[in-house]
């Protein structure tokens, strides 16, 4: 059986928050140069504030957000089948907070912006993805795979779960909202 591997994580920099360049933004850049006063300063304090905005946001907010966007791509046969592994890995990383809290511990907190709407409620019961951004989320899916999805739902193909489980997480990483990235080892 095929097993995930989280790669090292190197915390030196998050993935920047991917840019769509409209016509105007190609032919602006330049011209900001053209004259040696131009600067891109204000670009890279955008990319960061934009970074950090999505790292505050909670798991919640972002498997609704990869929700929508499969939405668009999928008849909705699969999306009933997405929807549920969803709600099944939601339920996995809420069940898996202790440990990620641990973890986390040991991680820079520049992943883990202060979301202050969200400090000031009172977290007692709450879930983990209710609270927590998704930077974590890459790193229960061994478990996931392996263990919880088996006795939630084993109805579902191990590989159609990889498959899954690798869209979504290659999702958060490409949208800013892992450093992780998770590999198949045979």
């Amino acid at each position: 059986m095929a097993a995930f591997a989280i790669q090292p994580k190197d915390f030196v920099e998050p993935p920047p928050a991917p840019v769509q360049p409209t016509v105007a933004a190609v032919v602006a850049a330049p011209a900001a140069h053209a004259n040696g006063t131009g600067s891109l300063d204000g670009e890279k304090k955008d990319d960061e504030d934009e970074l950090k905005r999505k790292r505050m946001k909670c798991c919640d907010e972002i498997f609704a957000e990869y929700l929508a966007s499969v939405s668009r791509k999928v008849n909705k046969d699969y999306y009933k089948k997405v929807v549920m592994f969803t709600i099944l890995l939601r339920e996995c990383v809420n069940e898996s907070a202790d440990k990620l809290n641990e973890e986390k511990k040991s991680l820079p907190a520049n992943l883990f912006p202060v979301n202050e709407a969200r400090a000031a409620m009172d977290n007692k019961g709450k879930d983990y993805c209710a609270m927590n951004n998704a930077e974590q989320v890459p790193d229960v899916s061994n478990d996931f795979i392996m263990n919880y999805l088996e006795q939630k739902d084993p109805a579902m193909e191990t590989q159609e779960a990889i498959d899954l489980i690798q869209n979504l997480c290659h999702w958060l990483f490409i949208n800013g909202y892992t450093c992780s990235k998770i590999s198949l080892i045979q």
